[in-house]
């Protein structure tokens, strides 16, 4: 993405916000904005409290969590010093990637445990059994 179809994407958001919900936007979770510029995430969340990243470049969810509009991603890329555009498409890539795979390894996790604790269920004390 060049820097005048970023600025032309933001001045699309930008209008898009002031007439209503925003629908098909792409967006980036703050673990990628993370795993992009090598932060921690508390530190690329603290980054919009600072207002060293856009502030109409990001928003909250209903339940609370921060999302960042692509385009605005692009844009803090290129005024840190990434200015090639191939370079920017393949960090956001390899976060996407990157993202998707510590989810599979997530729920790999989770069926993992689930299915130890159906083979090993948690037994419970009855209360004849319990010492004072």
């Amino acid at each position: 993405m060049s820097l005048d179809m970023v600025n032309m994407e933001i001045a699309r958001l930008r209008h898009a916000l002031q007439s209503g919900p925003i629908v098909g936007v792409k967006v980036v979770t703050p673990w990628e904005l993370a795993y992009i510029f090598d932060v921690d995430v508390k530190t690329a969340v603290r980054w919009v409290d600072q207002g060293k990243f856009p502030e109409d470049g990001c928003f909250l969810t209903l339940g609370g969590h921060h999302r960042f509009f692509e385009a605005y991603v692009h844009l803090v890329m290129f005024e840190s010093g990434i200015t090639d555009a191939e370079e920017r498409n393949a960090r956001l890539a390899r976060a996407r990637k990157a993202s998707r795979e510590r989810d599979a390894k997530g729920r790999r996790i989770m069926r993992k445990r689930q299915k130890n604790m159906r083979l090993n269920p948690v037994r419970r004390a009855k209360p004849d059994q319990l010492v004072a």
